[in-house]
């Protein structure tokens, strides 16, 4: 397995997707209005044009709409920084396991035991692995509770996937905090996989 970090491939996502919404939402506001009433027909008919076959010609009042898919939007790359995070971990400790496989004498015991562990990794909770690396971590890191940040990471995720539900929203989590604190955890891993 070649381990790397997969996160900043998905953060430069997250950046091009997000200065996409703030043209969008530049083009659509009511911002520009030149004092020439012939160039502003062409302004308007060319933002009309730009708007064309999407999805923001639906609403009144395309600001406030603006307002909720920038917030949706960096609620769901929260989600997703947490998800390839977790592949990550999980494909980091498949990699560790595979001394069980190679150092178990017998042979077909190690290979049993490697089978299992390859299935069980998979079913962890992201708590318990966690906690598996904490003291790595922490020690690496002069004791920055990198851990306790990403547990709060992954119960905003978690509340995000599960509904958002109300009066039970955690610490807000932006999309810039995750990626930070996950990348540090990531690259520290990779230091020593």
């Amino acid at each position: 397995m070649n381990l790397h970090n997969p996160l900043p491939a998905l953060w430069d996502s997250f950046l091009y997707s997000a200065d996409a919404l703030k043209v969008a939402r530049r083009i659509s506001s009511s911002a520009w209005t030149p004092k020439n009433a012939e160039c502003q027909s062409s302004i308007e008919a060319y933002k009309k044009h730009l708007l064309n076959h999407t999805n923001f010609n639906r609403h009144a009042d395309l600001q406030a709409t603006f307002g909720q898919v920038q917030k949706e939007h960096s609620d769901l790359f929260v989600l997703a920084l947490w998800a390839v995070f977790e592949r990550f971990l999980r494909d980091y400790l498949l990699e560790k396991g595979q001394v069980l496989e190679q150092q178990v004498v017998p042979d077909t015991l190690g290979k049993g035991i490697y089978q299992h562990y390859q299935k069980e990794v998979e079913f962890w909770k992201p708590d318990e692995i966690l906690e598996f690396i904490k003291n790595l971590i922490t020690e690496q890191n002069n004791n920055i509770d990198l851990i306790g940040h990403a547990k709060q990471i992954y119960t905003y995720r978690n509340w995000v996937a599960h509904g958002k539900k109300a009066g039970r929203m955690p610490s807000h989590i932006t999309p810039a905090t995750a990626y930070e604190t996950l990348t540090q955890i990531t690259d520290i891993l990779l230091q020593h996989a």
